[in-house]
This record gives structure tokens, C-alpha cells and sequence, in this order.
């Protein structure tokens, strides 16, 4: 769901999972949840209810939106563990928990619950599905010239016309008797590069549920990160493009990424 086209914002479970730094696993559904503490569904949702001291009387749980009465309600099993002890203890019954519906987006905004794997294998599961993407494409039509304007613009970005990048590209120039304009096209398409990259990142954070902005203070390291996946998936269609086809996945990847480099990839 885009904030197009709703006033909520919404997060995926997995993402949430990431934000609060436990395994996706751990989040139940509220009908889970309930035959986990042997209480009804109805049960557990009026024990969101705070009491006079604004003081939950129930497990804590996160919805899948920011509105107060749509998406999923997530409960961690650690709270439903929690209550469950509680519920049992024969003697003192002491469960004084604050509760309710959490609001994701403070975790979301606090870049301090940007969890390093959950950035890592984002970027990681990019990476490997887009190698895949491609040698499948490769495999499907072997022609090195098939999506070549798309692969040139890419090298161009990249300057992976010449090996070793823009480090190697500057000094094969040095002394070439067109060296201002070949310097000149290598400035431009680091500012094109650098849109790219950034354009691409951000379309990427979004399909996980992730509000990352220029303004965030990991987004260097982000696109930093994201720059050296894409260069690598474009050394490997170099070399399959070249007829030599080391390195073709062997399996396909347990995620297969929507954000895929678009022909404009300006953005």
C-alpha cells in the first residue's frame, strides 16, 4: 500500500520483524496468539484496553498500520510468553505491562532501530536475485547484443568500460589525446550514477516497508552498499555477455526482488 493511495502507512511482516530485532517467526497473528494463551480472539483484543493509568492489561502488539483499526495486529512471542506465565501463576497475578497498539512508524524513524542485518540481507537478496534475473535472460536469449542499450548505459554509470572502474579510467586517459572530453563524460555520470543508485535504493527500502530518505543518517552506508551490489551484478553480465559463464547461480534465490534496474535508470 502506497501513502498515494492511503493516509496509513503500512509495513510488511517481515520488515517489522527487522525493526524490532527478532526472527520473523516470533510474530504471531492475533489468532495465534490467543490459542498460544488459550483465550478467545475477542479476549485478547479487550485486553488492549488500557486502564485508568493509561497502563495496558494485555500483551503488547504492533498493527501493520498506522490506523487505529486496520492492518494485522503482530504479538512477539516473548509478550505472549510473558502473559501466558502470568495468566498461570496461582498466587499473585502482577502482569502491568504498557500495551496496546504500537505505533511502527517511531520505530521506523529512529535510526538507532535500523537493524544491520535486516539492511544486509535487503541488499544481499537484491544482489542475488538481480544475477539471477539476468542469467536467466542471458539463458533465454544468449545474444550478446539482447537489452545492450540498457547494459551500456549501466557501463557508462559505472565506468565499467574500462577494468577496474573509474580509478583505471582515469588513468588510461591521462595521456589520450581526447582526454578533457573522456574526463569530462566520466564527471557527468558519477552525478548520474550517484541518481540512479539513490532512486533505485529507495524504491528497494520501500518494497520492504522501510522509510529510508536522503535525510537518514545510514543512507550513506545504504547507498554505498547498494553501489558495490549493482557493480558486482554488472561484472557478472560483463563476462556472460563475453560467452564466458562462471558464475551463473546454481540456485534460484529464496526472494525474487520487484525492484529490478529499469531501462530509464535515471529514474
Amino acid at each position: 500500500m502506497s501513502e498515494a493511495a492511503s493516509p496509513y502507512r503500512s509495513i510488511t511482516k517481515s520488515a517489522l520483524a527487522g525493526l524490532l530485532g527478532i526472527p520473523e517467526a516470533d510474530l504471531l497473528s492475533r489468532k495465534a496468539a490467543a490459542e498460544a494463551m488459550e483465550i478467545s480472539e475477542g479476549y485478547l483484543a479487550n485486553l488492549a484496553m488500557p486502564d485508568a493509568e493509561g497502563v495496558g492489561r494485555g500483551p503488547a502488539y504492533y498493527r501493520s498500520t498506522t490506523s487505529p483499526t486496520g492492518g494485522t495486529s503482530w504479538y512477539p512471542k516473548a509478550e505472549v510468553k510473558a502473559f501466558r506465565d502470568h495468566r498461570t501463576a496461582s498466587i499473585k497475578r502482577s502482569y502491568r505491562r504498557r500495551s496496546g497498539q504500537q505505533d511502527w512508524t517511531a520505530l521506523q524513524d529512529d535510526a538507532n532501530r535500523l537493524p544491520v542485518h535486516t539492511v544486509v540481507s535487503m541488499i544481499e537478496e537484491w544482489r542475488e536475485s538481480e544475477l539471477y534475473r539476468r542469467a536467466q535472460a542471458i539463458l533465454h536469449d544468449p545474444d550478446p547484443m539482447a537489452g545492450r542499450a540498457t547494459y551500456e548505459e549501466e557501463c557508462r554509470l559505472f565506468g565499467a568500460a574500462h577494468k577496474g572502474g573509474r580509478i583505471e579510467a582515469f588513468a588510461a586517459i591521462a595521456g589520450s589525446d581526447d582526454a578533457a572530453a573522456k574526463r569530462k563524460a566520466i564527471f557527468e555520470s558519477l552525478d548520474d550514477q550517484t541518481n540512479a543508485v539513490e532512486t533505485h535504493l529507495l524504491a528497494l527500502a520501500a518494497s520492504r516497508g522501510l522509510s529510508v530518505s536522503s535525510t537518514h543518517p545510514s543512507f550513506f552506508v545504504l547507498t554505498t552498499m547498494f553501489e558495490r551490489a549493482w557493480g558486482e551484478v554488472l561484472e557478472a553480465e560483463t563476462r556472460w555477455r563475453n560467452f564466458d559463464y562462471s558464475g551463473m547461480p546454481k540456485h534460484r534465490p529464496s526472494t525474487i526482488s520487484e525492484i529490478t534496474i529499469s531501462a530509464g535508470l535515471k529514474g
